[in-house]
């Protein structure tokens, strides 16, 4: 539970009833030093590839990919996850030094192994097997990066997460990057829509001067975690607000 663990001595968190639903959101940091020089050195040209001069241009150009996305690597530390759900909107961050986001709840642990460790038991108390996740570009990014950082910390999968032999047993996911495209023309095509245009497609507000995903590596080593939690939470309230229009459960609507 929530009160006690092996780990640390964790807040306990009282709920009424599991989740109906749940917006997850993740940011992440640089992967370390040696996982870039890893992740450089395994590379080879496609096996297509015969001209040395275009396997060069292609060896530089996967090679900016690779230092300008280290975020993006199995290595990568998750800095910070929020979570909201119709009752609750937590911030649950690794990074330590910040408390206090405007009308979130926020836990400030000071390392990436507490963080996963509370959140875990979070969902396990929060939520069951009838409680749909969602997040923009969920299933792409946020899932997969939290399974493989439950593994690497060598911690047990939140049963949420967990994958089974039978995945139609598992939660319902909604990807609202996927499910956008039903609810454009301008961007159906699109690979990953971001949030941004998904906000102005919909008409949902964005607040001016927010960042994007892009820039949070950059403002962890500058240590502005304030700004990456805020950022988090604000995220996460766009893919509240464009999941409950797109699926005709938001307010007001006639």
């Amino acid at each position: 539970m929530l009160a006690h663990s092996t780990v640390t001595q964790f807040p306990s968190v009282a709920i009424a009833s599991a989740a109906e639903y749940l917006v997850v959101d993740i940011e992440t940091g640089n992967a370390p030093t040696e996982a870039i020089e890893n992740a450089l050195n395994s590379w080879e040209p496609p096996k297509n590839y015969k001209d040395p001069a275009k396997i060069e241009e292609k060896r530089k150009a996967d090679f900016d990919k690779i230092m300008e996305r280290g975020a993006l690597l199995d290595a990568s530390p998750i800095l910070c996850a929020a979570v909201k759900t119709p009752a609750a909107r937590l911030l649950i961050n690794g990074m330590g030094g910040v408390n206090s986001v405007e009308s979130w709840q926020v836990y400030d642990w000071q390392d990436e192994r507490k963080m996963l460790y509370f959140f875990r038991e979070w969902l396990n108390d929060c939520t069951n097997m009838d409680s749909i996740i969602v997040g923009h570009n969920v299933r792409g990014f946020d899932l997969p990066k939290l399974r493989n950082a439950y593994l690497r910390h060598r911690l047990k999968l939140p049963e949420l997460l967990a994958i089974t032999a039978r995945p139609e047993e598992g939660p319902q996911v909604v990807d609202t990057a996927q499910l956008f495209k039903a609810f454009s023309m301008e961007h159906r095509n699109d690979f990953c829509p971001s949030i941004s245009d998904m906000a102005q497609s919909l008409g949902l507000p964005l607040p001016k001067g927010v960042i994007s995903g892009a820039d949070v590596p950059r403002l962890h080593t500058e240590g502005r975690y304030q700004e990456i939690l805020t950022y988090c939470a604000i995220d996460t309230s766009i893919t509240e607000q464009a999941y409950l229009l797109m699926t005709g459960q938001a307010g007001g609507l006639q």
